[in-house]
């Protein structure tokens, strides 16, 4: 992995995604930035997420505020 593999965001920031994504979305990190392991967004959900399953991906979630 390079040296500069570290990606710095200051609070609030967002980087450019391949597609405009509505403002709920905050795109942290792209897959093209990790070598292909990883992309992270920035989701506010002001609903349930129904259970699901991703068959191309793995998802993992991390609850900052409220209950899922």
């Amino acid at each position: 992995m390079p040296e500069d593999r570290f990606i710095l965001l200051e609070p609030g920031a967002a980087r450019p995604g391949r597609i405009p994504l509505p403002p709920a979305f905050a795109v942290k990190a792209m897959t093209g930035d990790t070598e292909g392991r990883l992309s992270l967004l920035e989701v506010t959900v002001a609903k349930d997420i129904p259970r699901h399953t991703r068959h191309w991906a793995d998802e993992c979630i991390y609850v900052l505020d409220g209950v899922l």
